[in-house]
């Protein structure tokens, strides 16, 4: 063999199967943009903001820049043929126009695959919050939220979780709803606002962390990276019909609790006044009850099951130093998604 001829390879972009990621500027959408460029996947993210567009090139992803109502000026960017489709927004006003704006791209791109002999794949995001709450680590009742478990959400989520069960429904498609849990590591939600309370609390000389929740409250969260691995174990998952019009939570392997994470936090700020629990008060914020006090276990054994998914980063407690670093180099650079979701939630009244 002339070993300068240069080999076909098997591996063309037009044998590699492609995935649209609406919303891939997002603290899930950019994670699991990444996860599939990983996989070997043409992945093409869908941003708003022109500033995006060179962050996911970098990335390896083809950026296409538009609002989510320019559906012609989308498809044109897309191939004929979409093998799936990944909704990873975090939208809580207008809710109904924006799942809308969706779905009318979607079932395009979808029908345009299915005339082309392909059936793609719909992962929809929505969160474990539709289930509501569990009791709390140690209560007798406990018991953790499953695929089975009763939709019980609060008012804030209550439309996504609607339209999760609407997008179930989907007849040209393969539809999937995943429900991950709070989110760590990189620039996510949850550690990042825990990092910006210390970091605040750290400021005054004698602070200490009060907390008006109960200690044993169940904090259960996934890592970014692990969440980004449960959308593609899915993708790849042979057997489409063990998957598609299900959902599947998303969690890691273990929970903290507020006493165990508070704990861990004092330390790692070094809050010389340590932790206090008022267990008989009420948060007095929506950002303090959904960050501290609301207690949810959330079983994952349905997505192991199936697809092999397992987790492998440190539960926020065991990595929260690097996680902390991690948030606060985020900041330093001007990364936007550090923060988002507190702001997000600011706003909003309980």
């Amino acid at each position: 063999m002339n070993l300068r001829t240069p080999l076909v390879s098997l591996h063309s972009p037009h044998a590699m199967p492609n995935v649209l990621i609406i919303g891939a500027g997002g603290i899930i959408g950019s994670a699991v943009s990444r996860a599939f460029v990983r996989r070997g996947w043409v992945t093409y993210g869908l941003v708003r903001n022109v500033a995006a567009g060179p962050k996911l090139e970098l990335e390896e992803i083809i950026p296409i820049v538009a609002q989510l109502r320019d559906v012609d000026e989308i498809v044109q960017q897309l191939p004929v043929t979409v093998n799936v489709i990944v909704s990873s927004t975090s939208v809580l006003e207008n809710l109904e126009a924006h799942f809308t704006e969706i779905m009318q791209l979607t079932r395009l791109v979808a029908r345009r695959s299915l005339q082309s002999g392909t059936r793609t794949l719909f992962l929809y995001s929505s969160g474990c919050k539709d289930y509501g709450y569990t009791s709390v680590h140690g209560d007798p009742t406990l018991a953790p939220h499953t695929e089975d478990s009763s939709i019980q959400p609060f008012d804030l989520v209550k439309p996504r979780t609607e339209t999760a069960l609407q997008v179930l429904q989907e007849p040209d498609l393969d539809p999937v709803v995943l429900r991950p849990t709070n989110i760590i590591g990189y620039t996510a939600s949850a550690s990042g606002m825990f990092f910006d309370q210390l970091s605040e609390l750290q400021k005054s000389p004698n602070a200490t962390l009060e907390l008006r929740v109960d200690r044993n409250t169940i904090i259960h969260s996934t890592h970014t990276d692990d969440c980004a691995e449960a959308y593609v174990a899915l993708a790849v998952h042979e057997k489409r019909q063990e998957i598609a019009g299900q959902a599947f939570n998303i969690s890691s392997s273990v929970y903290d609790t507020a006493e165990t994470i508070a704990n861990a936090l004092v330390k790692e700020y070094a809050i010389p006044g340590g932790v206090k629990f008022v267990e008989d008060g009420k948060p007095q914020s929506v950002v303090e009850h959904m960050l501290w006090g609301y207690s949810q276990w959330v079983d994952s054994d349905k997505i192991r099951k199936v697809t092999g998914w397992t987790d492998k980063r440190p539960n926020f407690v065991d990595g929260i130093h690097v996680y902390r670093k991690a948030y606060e180099a985020a900041k330093t650079i001007g990364d936007e998604r550090a923060g988002s979701i507190a702001k997000l939630l600011s706003g909003v009244k309980r």
